[in-house]
């Protein structure tokens, strides 16, 4: 064999050497609780054989039903959404690694829609805004950790840096303005 066959083969084979391990998957231990032919409950688990996520499945292996997930730890909840045929449908919530939810929201037909409501780590209102088929409408509520409505936001203006014709590119210049700084006009 001439050398040139041989660098071939020894490249092909650290070639699927390197595959075999870049393919190796974190989350890859499920548990199947049922029937083989129709499971009800799918637990997966990390490596380190800590629960990452249980949900149930329909007779298509679709998640349907409430799919719950959990931090690096196992234990403590992440966030537990509702689920229709594998798409979101219905309430959803994330939580702190603290217990305290995070936010909650609600699905139709896999899209954000209704009222969505963000929490503070201390369990206080943070903010809140409606969706409809995923799109965020005008009238996000905001609020400070003691409570009470933000009521005034920074400005922001833009000032033309340079334009570069060529490459149709224009470089602005971003201020922020906190309210009690702005110029009355």
């Amino acid at each position: 064999m001439d050398l040139k066959n041989t660098k071939s083969i020894s490249f092909l084979l650290l070639l699927m050497l390197s595959l075999s391990f870049s393919c190796k998957r974190s989350n890859n231990v499920e548990e199947v609780i049922g029937s083989e032919s129709k499971p009800e409950t799918v637990v997966k688990r990390r490596d380190d054989g800590s629960v990452s996520s249980v949900n149930q499945v329909n007779e298509n292996n679709r998640v349907h039903g409430v799919r719950a997930t959990y931090y690096e730890d196992g234990k403590t909840l992440y966030s537990k959404q509702t689920y229709d045929r594998g798409k979101k449908q219905g309430p959803a919530t994330w939580y702190y690694m603290n217990g305290k939810v995070f936010k909650r929201t609600n699905f139709e037909d896999g899209k954000r829609h209704g009222l969505t409501r963000v929490y503070y780590k201390d369990g206080s209102l943070s903010a809140e805004f409606e969706s409809e088929n995923g799109n965020v409408l005008p009238g996000l509520k905001e609020y400070k950790e003691d409570g009470s409505l933000v009521t005034s936001y920074p400005e922001i203006q833009f000032k033309e840096i340079d334009l570069i014709a060529s490459k149709s590119r224009l470089d602005l210049e971003m201020l922020i303005l906190p309210p009690e700084f702005r110029q009355q006009v």
